[in-house]
């Protein structure tokens, strides 16, 4: 109980916010025209997803993503990655987790992941198909390798409209310790509450984390959230080539 309080009144302020960004009508203008906010951006610990989950939307073809993030857990914990489209449906990233609890104690290790968006619309002729992708995080096993099948969907908020939205996350992995985050099912969602910021909250199969993103400018994001009921904050940059 002492674990999940913090949590859930993490995830009522953030909640909170995204409701008083609707009733206020904050910038109404943000919800016609997609901004920065609203593209694929990286988790805090690899592939593009939400805090700690990836979703089935990859990086851009052609565009490299770098992220920072410390986490405030009891041990100090730092990562910084980057992650490349290398094609309109694969992404492949790296990276490295500074004080993180491996078997041995606290290490350093850097990681490989690698993402892949099926094209399910075209394979059943359905354009109204959620985005579905397969992955791996840690292919290596430094830590604790994760295989992973991941659906996204965007769901309308008002009737006969796609202007205000939001994404809608679900997916199933196993890891090889059989235990924490990414093993079994996770889930998540995201969306717009106020111009240029993105409100993000899940279940990672542990713990319920949240998150809010600001996009100043297109190619930068400042994030800050609950992490395993600690506060977590960083930066998250892209650059096309």
């Amino acid at each position: 109980m002492r674990k999940v309080r913090p949590t859930l009144a993490a995830v009522v302020v953030l909640l909170a916010l995204a409701s008083a960004g609707w009733s206020q009508g904050i910038l109404y203008g943000v919800w016609e025209e997609p901004g920065p906010e609203r593209g694929p951006i990286p988790s805090w610990y690899g592939s593009t997803g939400l805090i700690v989950t990836p979703t089935a939307l990859t990086c851009p073809d052609r565009q490299v993503q770098a992220y920072w993030h410390q986490m405030e857990f009891d041990q100090e914990q730092r990562v910084m990655g980057v992650n490349v489209g290398l094609t309109p449906n694969l992404e492949v990233g790296a990276a490295r987790i500074k004080d993180v609890a491996g078997p041995q104690g606290y290490v350093d290790e850097t990681i490989l992941n690698v993402k892949y968006k099926l094209d399910v619309s075209s394979l059943f002729d359905n354009p109204l198909a959620p985005d579905v992708a397969i992955g791996v995080w840690d292919w290596a096993n430094d830590l604790n390798r994760a295989y992973y099948l991941t659906m996204s969907k965007q769901v309308p908020l008002v009737e006969e409209t796609t202007s205000r939205q939001m994404n809608v996350h679900v997916g199933i992995a196993n890891n090889d310790r059989d235990s924490g985050p990414m093993d079994g099912v996770f889930c998540g969602v995201d969306l717009v509450a106020f111009a240029r910021g993105l409100v993000q909250i899940e279940y990672d199969g542990d713990d319920i984390n949240g998150a809010v993103r600001y996009c100043p400018a297109p190619w930068v994001s400042l994030d800050a959230g609950i992490v395993s009921d600690d506060f977590g904050w960083g930066v998250s940059l892209n650059t096309n080539f």
